[in-house]
């Protein structure tokens, strides 16, 4: 495993999102209430490795989980649920961007999303790009920010 993917092993708090997140959030199919109470609450993105399998899990309030594990070496899709939905997931180690990709397909709600994690080069902040695009073509990319939280421990080989 490279040190750069050793980067995204802990826990990240978000700090913000970019003016695009309403948007982004209203193409999943959200309701206006719903996105103005998610817009403001607290989350946390936990990634783990482990035998190069990434556990990623996103949680919202403290108890809204959204928990995916994949191996970027797989070819095949992964079936699983994301809010209620079913989704196909693959994920990639892109060495060009230092980043974790991960493509998330929606055949319900008939959405395409692609969500990048790059972390600084100094290990402190996380960004991660969001871009999800609707069969009729509606576009909308969304940018959240988190650092490294202060209790999380970097990767050890040891």
């Amino acid at each position: 495993m490279e040190e750069w993917q050793k980067q995204l092993v802990g826990k990240w708090i978000l700090v913000t999102h970019d003016g695009q997140y309403d948007a982004w959030m209203k193409l999943k199919g959200v309701s206006w209430a719903n996105r103005k109470v998610a817009a403001g609450l607290p989350a946390v993105k936990d990634v783990e490795i482990a035998e190069g399998v990434v556990t990623h899990t996103y949680t919202l309030l403290k108890m809204i989980k959204v928990k995916q594990t994949l191996d970027p070496a797989a070819t095949e899709p992964v079936e699983g649920s994301e809010n209620g939905d079913r989704v196909l997931l693959l994920a990639r180690w892109d060495a060009d961007t230092c980043s974790l990709v991960f493509h998330k397909t929606f055949p319900d709600r008939q959405l395409v999303e692609t969500m990048t994690n790059a972390v600084s080069e100094d290990g402190a902040t996380m960004t991660v790009t969001l871009t999800t695009t609707s069969k009729g073509g509606q576009s909308v990319t969304t940018v959240d920010t988190f650092s490294r939280a202060r209790d999380s421990k970097r990767w050890s080989s040891g």
